[in-house]
């Protein structure tokens, strides 16, 4: 399996970016919250210029409570999630979630993911 590699694009003159999101080999699109779209006087399928790099940030987040109360439970899950670089993506997950069963649902899967070594969701 080939190593798959993040990217940060920042629009010109937008002081702002967007999330790049795969659409088939090897094709991406990068997507502009309408904040920023607004902004440049731009829409939907419209050219900007863009500089992009490779992010090589990591994501560490502040882990919620229930989530630690999960991972007191589970040291396998909680050891093999403290080696990921993009914790956030994980929390952020988890604290989407509007209703408290779909929170508590979403822990419990992260979990055994986690367990099972599986980096995404």
């Amino acid at each position: 399996m080939a190593e798959r590699h993040t990217f940060r694009a920042e629009i010109v003159d937008a002081g702002g970016g967007g999330a790049f999101v795969r659409m088939g080999e090897p094709c991406h699109i990068l997507i502009v919250i309408k904040d920023i779209r607004n902004k440049i006087g731009k829409t939907f399928a419209n050219e900007v210029d863009v500089t992009i790099e490779e992010d090589v940030d990591p994501r560490l987040a502040e882990v919620p409570g229930d989530l630690k109360e999960a991972f007191a439970k589970n040291s396998q899950a909680q050891s093999f999630f403290n080696k990921l670089s993009y914790q956030k993506e994980y929390v952020t997950w988890i604290e989407e979630a509007k209703r408290d069963e779909t929170r508590q649902g979403r822990i419990v899967k992260m979990i055994e993911m986690l367990k099972e070594g599986q980096k995404g969701r």
